[in-house]
């Protein structure tokens, strides 16, 4: 789980970096947009985009393990693990 929100929140944050280095502004949700902090840098937002790319597909890969895994649990090993994470039925 430490991996997953890690990963999310490196994501993320490397999305903001690279929106920044490309000297765009950063949009928040069509309401206002954060200028960006410094001038655009070709070599360091493509670095900064082959460290985004690498943390979103590991973001998936992991979560797709994630996935298989608590199905494992369910049908193979038979378990309650993937139940109990269900949301409790009104009653």
């Amino acid at each position: 789980h430490y991996a997953l929100y890690a990963l999310l929140i490196g994501a993320v944050i490397s999305g903001v970096v690279l929106q920044f280095a490309r000297g765009n502004a950063l949009p928040l949700f069509g309401l206002m947009e954060i200028p960006s902090p410094w001038p655009a840098n070709r070599a360091f937002s493509r670095n900064v985009k082959e460290m985004h790319e690498l943390l979103a597909n590991s973001l998936v890969v992991f979560a797709g393990l994630h996935a298989a895994a608590s199905l494992f649990h369910h049908w193979i090993l038979g378990d309650r693990t993937l139940v109990r994470m269900l949301p409790r039925r009104g009653g």
